[in-house]
């Protein structure tokens, strides 16, 4: 419940998206057993039901969610023009990167007249928010290639793993370790 909350109160509209992942992942994972599959669904959708209600319950997230209050609309464009320009960051600098802590300092440089027309100096990025682009301006395309693949080793193996226990509550703890990965790296996206 106290996550729950946390997650409604924070208005974090990548949080949102992560429980959506979280949601998916325990419906496909706890329901692999047939005469299990409606019950795992039903639960699981009856939590993501009763936690929209929650969200839209509040008028700050349900202001975010529905894009109508003024932040909403510019965290929204001002993330794709940040994911740009850490894209054009990227490209100028494909083999190494910027190294461990430089965008801040990287991507100054980089930023276009329409980053400073529209946001200025006053508040800039500590870094691209998505953890994908981070990685590759931190060591490069590389390293941003490897961080994808290391994440679907990760869901490959947690995939594996649930179907490897022997009992249902083991399934179950592994269903939710994997689960709570999955929506960790959704939401680590924005």
């Amino acid at each position: 419940v106290a996550s729950a909350a946390v997650v409604v109160m924070s208005a974090s509209r990548g949080t949102l998206v992560g429980v959506i992942a979280v949601a998916a992942v325990l419906a496909v994972a706890l329901g692999r057993a047939a005469a299990r599959r409606r019950a795992s669904v039903l639960v699981v959708g009856a939590g993501l039901a009763t936690l929209a209600a929650a969200a839209f319950a509040l008028p700050f997230t349900r202001s975010r969610i529905l894009g109508s209050s003024p932040l909403a609309a510019t965290t929204v464009s001002g993330r794709g023009l940040l994911w740009q320009e850490t894209a054009r960051l990227v490209g100028g600098r494909w083999a190494l990167g910027v190294g461990p802590s430089g965008f801040l300092d990287g991507i100054g440089v980089d930023h276009s007249r329409t980053w400073q027309v529209r946001f200025g100096a006053a508040f800039p990025p500590d870094s691209p928010h998505n953890w994908v682009l981070q990685a590759a301006s931190a060591g490069g395309v590389l390293l941003g290639v490897l961080a994808v693949a290391l994440a679907g080793v990760v869901l490959w193996r947690g995939w594996r793993a649930i179907g490897s226990q022997s009992t249902p509550g083991e399934r179950g703890t592994f269903a939710g370790l994997l689960a709570g990965v999955a929506g960790y790296g959704t939401a680590l996206m924005f």
